[in-house]
């Protein structure tokens, strides 16, 4: 039979390892329950956890799509609605109680030099569009002086400043004068600078006449006109009435006889 003392260990010493084996055991189990259960935590919280801007734009998104399918759905309608939206936001003009277009102010003074009339017989005024009054033609025969017997037509385009500004005046005949050139202009002091509102249409007809009956050599659009003028009287008559034929100095110009 072999001694106790033989065996490495005691029943005491087997008590106590059979204890702290138990021990390590359940030591191990709590661990390893609490790392499971932390490992739970931090996954649950891993779900949870999502980036608040990510959530806004999904958000946003899903309305977007939502108001999307309405769209397409009402397409036509949103489209018509969109129409009478931007004809009621455009501007409208004044009219009248009987729906006509209200006269501006140039308009209206214009209407108020035409029916003071133009009692002059040699001045006739015509208008190619009547209802177009800021544009028409007048045509003025002369009687006496340099150009007796001519017929110069004259255009008159009336801005709606009038009678703040003057009209622009062109010769649309084409003739031999210091003060009108090849291109028709003309070269009038009360149509530039001399120009007030106290003038009309009629000032500016009586001007045009005055500068058949007076050419004026001091401010020419012509020169060479201007210089014959300057030079001799007798001769510019003679160009003109050459004009007058049709053709003066390897240039042609309105006939008259």
């Amino acid at each position: 039979m072999v001694p106790l003392s033989f065996f490495p260990f005691s029943p005491h010493s087997a008590r106590r390892s059979s204890r702290d084996l138990n021990r390590q055991v359940n030591s191990g189990v709590v661990q390893g329950s609490l790392q499971n259960e932390k490992s739970k935590k931090k996954k649950s919280k891993t779900k949870n956890t999502s980036h608040p801007n990510l959530e806004g734009r999904q958000r946003v998104k899903g309305k977007q799509a939502v108001e999307n399918k309405r769209e397409t759905k009402r397409g036509p309608f949103t489209m018509l609605k969109l129409l009478s939206l931007k004809e009621k936001q455009k501007p409208k003009t004044e009219t009248t109680d009987d729906g006509k277009k209200k006269l501006t102010s140039g308009q209206l003074r214009l209407q108020k030099d035409i029916s003071e009339g133009f009692s002059d017989p040699n001045v006739k005024v015509s208008f190619k569009n009547p209802d177009d009054l800021m544009n028409f033609e007048v045509a003025i025969k002369i009687e006496s002086g340099f150009y007796k017997g001519g017929r110069f037509l004259f255009t008159f385009k009336v801005p709606d400043s009038y009678p703040h500004k003057p009209p622009k005046v062109h010769c649309e005949t084409k003739v031999y004068h210091p003060n009108i050139d090849e291109e028709g202009n003309v070269c009038l002091n009360i149509l530039r600078e001399d120009w007030k509102p106290v003038l009309n249409i009629n000032s500016c007809i009586m001007g045009l006449q005055f500068l058949f009956l007076e050419p004026n050599e001091e401010d020419p659009l012509n020169k060479e006109a201007a210089a014959l003028l300057g030079k001799s009287k007798e001769e510019f008559a003679r160009a003109v009435r050459h004009s007058f034929r049709g053709y003066y100095n390897g240039r042609s110009y309105e006939s008259f006889m």
